[in-house]
């Protein structure tokens, strides 16, 4: 059975932020988060292997915008409400429509760490998620080293379901050992 894909949305507000779908526009302030936040980046993202141009960050939020707007991938720019600095990015970049389960991801610009918009943005994906998509299980999968990620899914609800030992490397190529947290609808 082929579950029917809802509407998806391309601006989510809540307390202190604005979560927007990628626009080619934002490409300069995201190349200067990614900059400002390259060591811790490139210490737990696949992706940070070196940091984008702007004419390769701008063809990159072209293509996450088609994919999110055909529900491929969510993606969403997290800005600040009050001043519109960019402080991160936070999305669920796989979705199974048909399981209706879907994982959330995100990363911080260095400079708004500690302030809690990661959890924000994090506890607004969940809602969607059951609320809009009608999940059964939502996920949460990081580094067991990254004690920093881990701590955002357990403040957001999330339970450690397990720990899959030495399932795969670090950027750096080092053993890395995956942390997976879960909520689910069935935990009401």
């Amino acid at each position: 059975m082929t579950c029917s894909r809802p509407s998806i949305p391309l601006e989510l507000v809540t307390e202190r932020l604005v979560l927007r779908a990628p626009h080619p526009d934002q490409a300069e302030d995201v190349v200067a988060a990614i900059r400002a936040s390259f060591d811790a980046l490139h210490r737990w993202m696949d992706w940070a292997t070196e940091i984008p141009s702007v004419d390769l960050q701008r063809e990159h939020l072209v293509n996450h915008r088609k994919r999110h707007q055909a529900g491929e991938l969510l993606s969403f720019q997290l800005s600040a409400r009050e001043s519109g600095e960019l402080v991160g990015n936070c999305g669920i970049p796989r979705l199974d429509w048909d399981q209706r389960r879907f994982e959330i991801g995100y990363w911080c610009h260095s400079d708004h760490e500690g302030h809690g918009y990661i959890s924000e943005a994090v506890v607004a994906l969940t809602r969607l998620a059951f609320e809009c998509f009608d999940a059964r299980r939502v996920e949460m999968r990081m580094s067991d080293a990254n004690r920093k990620s881990w701590r955002v899914a357990e403040r957001c609800g999330f339970t450690l379901e397990q720990i899959l030992e030495t399932d795969g490397v670090h950027p750096d190529g080092s053993p890395r050992s995956t942390r997976v947290y879960v909520n689910s609808a069935a935990k009401g």
